[in-house]
């Protein structure tokens, strides 16, 4: 299998450079109109006759610039057991680019936490260093549509890293969006993911036909925790080393703990780590969060001396992504990246060509687990092409051999 990718025409490249001084000035608009604002009080409540893809609520996303629509939504989705719970998220559209329908490119974002507070929908600063690949989606006259996951901005558990609820969360947000006043929607729909949200697309496709006005065209998927087991064990390392890899393995153990509440999954640690991983899980990533410091309380690894056996191992072989897909997929990896180690995705992507999927498979040299998904990435400039094309219907390039 090789990695290599193939040379863009080199009319796109130009019309990309093009954009990228237009994109900073609009970002940095964008970014000091939103950052900060106000947190919005709740959206209406899921009525109790809901079906998963239904829209509850939008309103008016207050302090956008004049280039922009933008939509808080509540909508209904399922959870990893297929009952009906709500979900919030953002859509934002460019004005001006058509008269008629515009493709769909739903964004699933990276972690921001587990906790209900930590919706990007209701904290625009949380899209933190995403805010620039969110900028240009929307300038390429896509309709973007960003799910917070059910959970964060919305009651009831949020599932971290939960495979089919996460998946259906995505879907089922493309099927409402679809449903909002004014806003003309074509079913073509491509979707990127970034590390938790590429591990989310990726569900997204084994659940697509639970969505069907949606033709899901591809799955672009940066850095996915594709062995939930694997990943979480190689940083659940000393916190002086790695303090966001014990950030994010409390997320999963409380979170996974609530959601599953008989399965016992902090049972192994002493009752102080038990109420460090509470509290820590409460907590929103972010430069306000305290949780560094927390971290450094723990007594030992967070993870069971064998996470891969009884029911710890059993849920994250579950919420492994495995399932060969339709849609096309473009899997993109940093070579230096901390908290997904290179080897495990050259390995799935190994495993998947195998097993017949159609894969586009690229690594970056030098590039890290945040690097590789900000504006300045080379990543970005292969999306945009890869994405138009899948659009247009190109046929997809596959790297397996």
């Amino acid at each position: 299998m090789t990695t290599t990718p193939a040379a863009p025409p080199r009319g796109r490249w130009i019309l990309l450079a093009a954009l990228v001084a237009v994109l900073l000035l609009v970002l940095t608009t964008v970014i000091v109109v939103l950052v900060g604002r106000d947190k919005e009080p709740p959206l209406p409540p899921l009525p109790l006759d809901a079906e998963p893809g239904e829209l509850i609520a939008t309103r008016d996303w207050a302090g956008v610039t004049d280039d922009f629509d933008a939509w808080q939504l509540a909508y209904a989705t399922a959870d990893v057991d297929g009952e009906v719970r709500e979900a919030t998220g953002l859509v934002v559209a460019a004005k001006g680019w058509s008269l008629g329908p515009r493709p769909v490119l739903v964004w699933a974002h990276g972690t921001t936490g587990v906790a209900e507070d930590c919706a990007p929908s209701a904290r625009i600063d949380a899209f933190g260093v995403y805010a620039g690949l969110l900028a240009q989606m929307v300038l390429q006259g896509w309709v973007v549509v960003a799910p917070d996951f059910a959970g964060l901005g919305s009651e009831g558990p949020h599932e971290y890293l939960g495979g089919l609820a996460a998946g259906r969360d995505l879907v089922h947000a493309v099927t409402a969006s679809q449903s909002i006043d004014g806003l003309a929607l074509m079913p073509h729909t491509v979707i990127w993911g970034g590390s938790q949200g590429a591990h989310a697309a990726l569900w997204a496709g084994v659940v697509a036909d639970e969505a069907p006005s949606m033709d899901l065209r591809g799955i672009a998927a940066m850095a996915p925790p594709t062995e939930v087991d694997t990943v979480m064990a190689s940083i659940d390392v000393d916190p002086d080393e790695s303090p966001f890899g014990r950030m994010l393995i409390s997320f999963l153990l409380q979170s996974w703990h609530d959601v599953h509440p008989e399965a016992g999954l902090l049972d192994h640690l002493p009752e102080s780590d038990r109420d460090l991983v509470g509290r820590v899980a409460a907590q929103c990533q972010g430069p306000e969060s305290n949780a560094p410091s927390l971290i450094r309380q723990f007594s030992g690894p967070l993870l069971p001396e064998d996470s891969t056996a009884g029911r710890w191992g059993e849920l994250m072989r579950a919420n492994s992504p495995n399932e060969v897909v339709e849609a096309p997929i473009l899997l993109a990896q940093g070579d230096a990246d901390d908290v997904v180690p290179v080897e495990i995705q050259r390995r799935w992507a190994e495993r998947m060509c195998a097993e017949g999927q159609v894969l586009e498979y690229r690594e970056y040299e030098g590039l890290n687990h945040l690097s590789l998904l900000t504006d300045t990435s080379p990543l970005l400039a292969d999306l945009l092409i890869w994405t138009a094309a899948r659009f247009e219907g190109d046929e997809p390039v596959s790297t397996c051999e």
